[in-house]
């Protein structure tokens, strides 16, 4: 599977609320960096993260551009969904990915929002 499918596959698997199939794409030294949050490193801390912590209850990525070159991969898109207390959500967001042997070892995502 190429770095480009593989990402492409994350937002599927994350989408379908596959647990298990999304952290499989994961080095176990992961670290995920993300508006809000402090950084979250290693795979316990990811799947504590996706099982306990994301406010997302369910909802759909739609990938607007993905570039690759070498081991890193920037995806830029939307989401549309609901969080768990049941409001709607709607964001622009990036994804910043590298690879170490096929697998995500570092992920940075930052949020279209209004801010500084």
């Amino acid at each position: 599977m190429t770095k480009r499918d593989l990402a492409l596959a994350y937002y599927e698997a994350v989408d379908a609320g596959d647990n298990d199939r999304l952290l499989s794409m994961f080095h176990p030294r992961v670290i995920y960096r993300r508006g809000g949050y402090a950084p979250i490193e290693g795979a316990a801390e990811l799947r504590h993260f996706y099982e306990n912590v994301r406010i997302i209850e369910h909802g759909r990525h739609m990938v607007d551009a993905l570039v690759c070159e070498g081991d890193e991969v920037a995806v830029r898109g939307r989401f549309a969904g609901v969080s768990r207390d049941g409001r709607t959500l709607s964001a622009e967001w990036a994804d910043f990915l590298s690879f170490d042997r096929d697998l995500i070892r570092r992920r940075v995502t930052y949020f279209l929002a209004p801010g500084v």
